[in-house]
């Protein structure tokens, strides 16, 4: 981590921390420390740095930087509706059940949808917490009726260290 400093005394030192871990001090530029995130280090990491001058005034600055070790995409499908199945209007709000599950934990559930064919996603709904009892299911309300048509319904899944991992669609109609 590198940072410019400008002060009207003197600085005596530039402290470096992540978290409440002081991981380098320096009493003279360049005004920078090399840390290295460990395997175990994950999710959001508040990195600060503290300068303080000749005269004992100091201040500080903050970036929250998200650490993410886990590489590997959330599992994520679609349990119903099943492709090309006929969805009537009166079956509004529908509910659609998604399988998704992460070593790290889901942080969000997704249902996205467009007219066949076209290229514009739109928000169907969103799931943030498992059904009970259940850490892998999810139900995402479509509360929103679709003009009738033919239209493309993916669900993309978010883990709660940023990886995505997002289903092929599938095709409904609304009659």
């Amino acid at each position: 981590m590198a940072v410019d400093v400008e002060a009207p005394d003197r600085v005596t030192k530039v402290e470096f921390f992540a978290g409440d871990e002081r991981f380098g001090e320096r009493a003279d530029g360049p005004w920078e420390a090399l840390y290295r995130f460990g395997s175990t280090v994950h999710g959001d990491v508040v990195l600060r740095v503290r300068a303080v001058t000749e005269s004992g005034k100091f201040n500080e600055v903050r970036k929250t930087v998200r650490v993410n070790p886990d590489t590997s995409l959330p599992s994520v499908e679609i349990r119903a509706p099943r492709n090309k199945e006929t969805i009537p209007p009166s079956a509004f709000p529908y509910t659609i059940h998604v399988k998704a599950s992460d070593p790290s934990g889901i942080a969000s559930v997704d249902a996205l949808y467009a007219i066949s064919g076209e290229t514009k996603m739109l928000r169907a709904g969103k799931a943030t917490s498992p059904i009970p009892k259940r850490p892998d299911r999810f139900d995402v309300s479509w509360d929103q009726v679709p003009a009738p048509g033919s239209y493309d319904l993916r669900v993309r899944a978010t883990d709660r260290t940023g990886n995505v991992a997002q289903t092929n669609p599938i095709t409904i109609v609304i009659p």
